[in-house]
């Protein structure tokens, strides 16, 4: 038998998979948006090494999320 702390934990951690599964798909498309954005931005000029790294996270998060 589960012991109350347990099923608190279960629990939230069900909410915790509710919450990021509801929320999978706008913060896809929010990221694909702010990528796009900051690579239109960049085109053709150099890029701040904190502008490359962000894109870099960007880019393998996407990835990640989409299942690449």
């Amino acid at each position: 038998m589960a012991r109350v702390d347990e099923e608190d934990d279960d629990s939230q951690d069900a909410e915790f998979i509710v919450r990021a599964a509801n929320a999978h798909n706008s913060l896809v498309e929010a990221l694909e948006a702010v990528t796009s954005e900051l690579e239109s931005r960049l085109d053709g000029m150099s890029a701040d090494p904190s502008e490359e790294a962000a894109l870099e996270l960007a880019h393998a998060a996407l990835a990640l999320a989409k299942g690449e």
